[in-house]
């Protein structure tokens, strides 16, 4: 995980990096871990929604910018980045042997 962030502190990267952490330590299995990791993302996006304007009361205007526009962005593309990846490893969950061009390698 790298720090995108301009300077200022309008997220705590290590706070972040101790919950991948305690994620990533709960041993799921991949299965496991990308459903898990869904209903986070959804639980997480809603209640962002929710209190986006009490943050933004908080932070103000242009620290509220710079937050979707730096942080969040990058969250954002992150889970656009994530897409492909989980497209593909659904279609090969989803795929007999025999429809790959290549069979069963």
């Amino acid at each position: 995980m790298s720090d995108t962030s301009s300077g200022n502190d309008l997220v705590d990267h290590g706070r972040i990096e101790q919950a991948v952490a305690q994620f990533e330590n709960a041993k799921l299995s991949p299965a496991e871990a990308f459903i898990a990791a869904s209903f986070i993302a959804m639980a997480s996006a809603e209640r962002l929604r929710k209190e986006a304007a009490a943050i933004r009361s908080t932070l103000g205007v242009e620290l509220s910018r710079e937050l979707a526009s730096t942080e969040i962005a990058d969250a954002i593309s992150r889970l656009q980045d994530a897409a492909a990846p989980a497209v593909h490893g659904f279609n090969a969950l989803m795929r007999d042997d025999m429809d790959s061009p290549l069979g069963s390698f």
